[in-house]
């Protein structure tokens, strides 16, 4: 499949691409989440992405969302297990707090990281700033 829109991220901020309309931006973040879910509840124990960002959602030249990127994505706690670990590599400012707390890597993580992806698109703004000091920075 030829991806001839970018990312998401760039159509968020204006990045070189045309900014999308509500409409098309609501579109996208619909078609991502049932990405998400589709990996979250189409086999026996859920894949998890690890990291859902906006960079990481794709467009096609009709504007449909492809959730990309599955170089971390792990298969999910089987009915025997209540949580995956694994080493952090996911991006910060997507990362669920309770990864942070407890080193747990769940399905709630995929859903907090997309929570970010809307959360940035509302405020058209970026989760880190670079520009920013670091006592600035709230992540």
């Amino acid at each position: 499949m030829y991806i001839i829109q970018g990312v998401t991220r760039s159509h968020f901020y204006g990045y070189g691409l045309p900014t999308l309309s509500w409409k098309q931006s609501l579109n996208v973040c619909i078609e991502a989440s049932r990405g998400r879910h589709f990996l979250h509840t189409s086999y026996v124990t859920p894949v998890i992405h690890h990291d859902v960002k906006s960079v990481n959602i794709l467009l096609d030249g009709n504007l449909n969302a492809i959730v990309v990127y599955f170089g971390i994505s792990r298969i999910g706690p089987n009915e025997d297990q209540t949580r995956v670990s694994t080493v952090v590599k996911d991006t910060v400012g997507y990362r669920d707090s309770r990864y942070s707390m407890r080193e747990k890597f769940m399905e709630k993580s995929d859903v907090n990281s997309f929570g970010v992806v809307l959360i940035e698109k509302l405020y058209v703004s970026p989760v880190i700033d670079p520009i920013l000091l670091s006592d600035e920075i709230n992540c």
